[in-house]
């Protein structure tokens, strides 16, 4: 509520209560004698309160502070008494909340003067780190949750490993032989007299080079057949081998490493935020160190993971058979290849009586009064179509390890 009161020079406009608060510029001067000081009038922004009128009962003095704080008022001095002065305008009125800080950028964010790890803000999610000595790699945290991912804020995240937990069998050790070189083909021949093939021998002949072979009906009627071929002769060089499992390697814990941070009060140090129920902070090194002097004199021995395989077998008893149970036939351009049967057992070709096929048909043919108890019988060339087999004997040990390969010396805060 605003009064207009009329006083012996000119007129004044004076505030009453709170309704002031908001004037801008110099308050109100005093006004002449009679005048009386407004009670409870609030300062202007930046304003002086009024002057308490010449001769007048003393005015309270100005009221609380307006923005940016007013000054006191000053009680006037009036006629016939002594006037009180105003009450001391509060300070700078209450500004807006503070701001957060962000305890990694060397700034003063919520304007206390106090930076990153001496702020109040970040005093329980950081923490200052000792310098990194040369050559050290930090800072970081460890902790037993090996397979998660860092959280938010840490820059990098490594699994490492314990040597207790690497996992590897021996190599199961065998002999064996390599493919057959150098083999001979043969022709599995069976013969019987008469006209027909029916009751050929379940016991066949090989043949290949120049082979006597008795004659079941001297000048008579005979039947022979091929009932197959095999390979001989042939030579296989021993082998070693060793079969293993790959090893298992489980991961231990993780590192979670910060590549920069905030400012601290002792030069030097880094402000780092901490990881709740990690060992840190840490540095780390590639190799078997030890912990460089100073605060990180804590050391674990962890890996990298890599490991070095050695696992292998010795067989120096190992040895192989002669080849045997591959397959042969014709070579190209000759498809009616077999055997030849000779009256006499030096294969000569005067005295040639017939020629048993491959393909396994039956042949049927006079003896012709040949006096001689045994044929002499040999192969046409042939070519080996499925290679035969070497056995193996003896025996093989296993030999070497499974050994991590790549240190990482850890060292920690104590």
């Amino acid at each position: 509520m605003r009064y207009w009161i009329p006083l012996s020079v000119g007129v004044f406009l004076i505030g009453c209560g709170g309704d002031d608060s908001a004037n801008f510029g110099p308050g109100p001067d005093a006004g002449s004698t009679g005048a009386v000081a407004g009670n409870g009038a609030s300062a202007g922004v930046g304003a002086s309160a009024g002057l308490g009128g010449n001769g007048a009962s003393a005015g309270t003095g100005g009221g609380g502070a307006g923005v940016g704080g007013g000054s006191a008022g000053v009680g006037g001095a009036g006629a016939g008494g002594t006037a009180t002065g105003g009450v001391a305008g509060v300070g700078g009125g209450v500004g807006g909340a503070p701001g957060k800080e962000d305890c990694t950028n060397h700034v003063d964010d919520d304007g206390d003067s106090l930076i990153d790890c001496a702020d109040p803000q970040c005093q329980s999610g950081y923490v200052c780190a000792p310098p990194v000595p040369s050559g050290w790699q930090g800072v970081g945290y460890v902790d037993k949750q090996a397979t998660a991912k860092c959280p938010d804020g840490f820059d990098s995240t490594r699994q490492l490993f314990d040597k207790g937990d690497l996992k590897a069998n021996a190599a199961a050790c065998s002999c064996q032989c390599s493919a057959p070189g150098q083999e001979d083909c043969q022709a599995l021949l069976t013969c019987n007299s008469g006209n027909n093939c029916s009751s050929v021998s379940a016991n066949p002949i090989a043949i290949d080079s120049c082979t006597a072979v008795s004659v079941p009906n001297q000048n008579g009627n005979n039947a022979c057949a091929v009932v197959g071929t095999t390979t001989a002769g042939g030579t296989c060089t021993p082998t070693v081998v060793a079969l293993a499992q790959p090893p298992t390697w489980t991961p231990a814990g993780r590192a979670c490493g910060q590549t920069s941070g905030g400012s601290c009060t002792n030069v030097g140090e880094t402000c780092v935020q901490r990881l709740p129920s990690a060992a840190g902070p840490c540095i780390a090194q590639a190799g078997d160190l030890a912990c460089p002097a100073g605060a990180y004199s804590q050391k674990t021995l962890y890996f990298d993971g890599t490991v070095s395989d050695t696992r292998s077998c010795t067989g120096s008893s190992c040895q192989c058979g002669p080849s045997a149970g591959g397959k042969c036939g014709c070579p190209a351009g000759s498809p009616n290849c077999g055997v030849n049967v000779f009256g006499f057992d030096d294969c000569t070709g005067s005295t040639y009586l017939a020629g048993v096929p491959l393909s396994g048909q039956c042949s049927a043919f006079m003896d012709g009064n040949n006096q001689n108890s045994n044929w002499g019988v040999n192969t046409d060339p042939m070519v080996v179509t499925t290679a035969g087999n070497c056995p193996a004997s003896g025996t093989a040990s296993p030999s070497g390890e499974v050994a991590p390969a790549g240190p990482v010396t850890v060292c920690c805060v104590n």
